[in-house]
């Protein structure tokens, strides 16, 4: 499985009193998030498109790809009463 992780920046408009009113209001502001995709090995051809795809002009998104293999955790509980 592969595991696509893009840094994704979202600008947020602050409200028109933090413009009028300094300190008061909701000031304007970037907020900073990772978005997991998941492609399964058979999904090769959906992740390169999916590479292919992302926007270039947006200088500041970034982003990384994983190779990833799924661990299977087996646990045994014994109880012995003598």
């Amino acid at each position: 499985m592969y595991l696509l992780i893009t840094e994704v920046t979202v600008h947020i408009d602050g409200d028109e009193r933090s413009r009028t009113h300094p300190g008061h209001g909701y000031p304007a502001r970037d907020e900073h998030y990772q978005s997991v995709e998941k492609f399964e090995d058979h999904e090769i051809d959906k992740l390169i498109e999916k590479l292919k795809k992302l926007e270039p002009s947006r200088q500041r998104q970034k982003f990384t790809v994983y190779k990833a293999t799924e661990s299977k955790i087996e646990f045994n509980l014994q109880v012995k009463i003598d």
